[in-house]
């Protein structure tokens, strides 16, 4: 999918969303950043022209430190079969270690409808994740906030 494709994709997510035109443009970088509402998870966009893929993803919370060990295991078991992930995968940032929610998408064929789901997905799953790396360590907490496995995919393509 060309540049100019994936910039009119874009811009059909816009108008759908009522969002101001240009709101979701790709930088020259190819990357674009959008959150649904104010309080929503930021989902980061990257384009990647040479290799035709569009890679969503979203920074975590902060591990809890006393926790980290309960977490990285927490985040093992999400992304086993990607049950947990619903086909994205968790990772942590190379940089600064933060916890990062991240899935490659094939954008041939796909429209703004199938993009809004993804990206609203992405951001409904990055809360439930948050909260229940959030509740590692908590045995109640943990069972009230497991991540759903099976059956819930919101990833398509």
């Amino acid at each position: 999918m060309p540049d100019n494709t994936m910039s009119a994709l874009l811009s059909d997510v816009e108008k759908d969303l009522g969002m101001e035109e240009g709101a979701l443009a790709l930088d020259e970088d190819g990357q674009s950043i959008v959150q649904i509402d104010e309080d929503g998870t930021l989902i980061a966009m990257d384009y990647i022209d040479s290799q035709d893929v569009l890679v969503l993803s979203s920074v975590l919370d902060p591990l809890p430190e006393n926790q980290k060990a309960e977490a990285y295991k927490a985040m093992l078991k999400s992304n086993f079969l990607w049950q947990g992930t619903h086909g994205a995968t968790l990772c942590l940032e190379p940089n600064n270690g933060l916890p990062m929610l991240m899935h490659q998408v094939d954008p041939e064929g796909l429209i703004a409808n199938d993009l809004i789901d993804l990206i609203e997905g992405m951001a409904d799953l990055a809360q439930k994740l948050n909260e229940t790396l959030e509740a590692v360590g908590d045995p109640g907490a943990a069972a009230e906030k497991s991540v759903p496995t099976g059956g819930e995919d919101f990833i398509r393509g």
